[in-house]
């Protein structure tokens, strides 16, 4: 019983450490390569395309605006322990025209490009996909 007790402590602070870390970590600048692995990925990236274009692709990734906050969300999306499956959260600057894409559940330690790709697609916009 106390192992059992012990065991989820350590869990629970170990998600917390993870979290306070994601948290105070700077974003990331966009680069233009997907890298292989990030750790405590977050993107801040610029963009030139027209705004209503930038909101589209954002939806179409799934992401849908909180009108109290302006931010856009997306919930859980299962497809295994990548970054595809946590929840995420873009904030939009239309006067810098900037956005950020974070985790604001959990902090996410490790990024195997998901996040990197997730962000690029919003800034370059989503390719055709062939028939």
């Amino acid at each position: 019983m106390f192992g059992l007790l012990l065991f989820f402590v350590a869990l629970f602070a170990s998600i917390t450490s993870i979290t306070v870390l994601y948290r105070r970590k700077p974003y990331k600048t966009l680069t233009p390569e997907k890298p292989r692995i990030v750790f405590f990925p977050k993107y801040l990236a610029s963009y030139q395309r027209d705004d209503a274009d930038v909101e589209h692709t954002i939806t179409q990734l799934g992401f849908s605006r909180d009108p109290l906050t302006g931010l856009y969300r997306r919930g859980l999306v299962r497809s295994g322990l990548t970054t595809k499956s946590v929840k995420l959260t873009i904030s939009v600057d239309r006067e810098k025209k900037e956005i950020a894409v974070y985790s604001t559940f959990f902090g996410i330690l490790l990024d195997n490009g998901d996040l990197w790709q997730v962000t690029h697609d919003i800034v370059n916009g989503l390719e055709p996909q062939p028939d």
